[in-house]
């Protein structure tokens, strides 16, 4: 029997408060949570809110950055081993401690970002 090579992404997540992306990735999570082709993980940063309560309470590993903002670096020790279980590192949001922490495990990760939340002028 062949055996099944599982897709392991990692989502970067700032808060679990009402919001598209935080909805987008609970449903996301829900939708994916008992196929055996993938395998989710969650860092976030803030605690407390709607959909990161039920984020959390889905088979989801997850870690917390417990960090004060997204520039808080201390925290990147830390999360390094969590973050070597997962080929791709998915962030909505570019803090350097979401960023920083992937980019030191090297060429081996794919990294993706997605913005959300309308257009940026990225000109001024």
């Amino acid at each position: 029997m062949k055996s099944l090579m599982r897709v392991k992404v990692l989502h970067y997540l700032s808060h679990g408060r009402i919001g598209g992306q935080e909805r987008a990735m609970y449903q996301l999570f829900r939708a994916f949570e008992n196929d055996p082709e993938f395998e989710f993980g969650v860092v976030y940063g803030e605690k407390g809110g709607y959909y990161l309560s039920r984020i959390l309470g889905l088979n989801i590993r997850s870690m917390s950055l417990r960090s004060g903002s997204g520039f808080s670096l201390h925290v990147a020790p830390r999360i390094i081993t969590f973050l070597k279980n997962y080929k791709i590192h998915h962030f909505h949001d570019p803090s350097p401690n979401q960023i920083l922490p992937s980019l030191m495990l090297g060429k081996g990760t794919i990294r993706m970002f997605t913005r959300r939340g309308g257009l940026i002028d990225y000109t001024s």
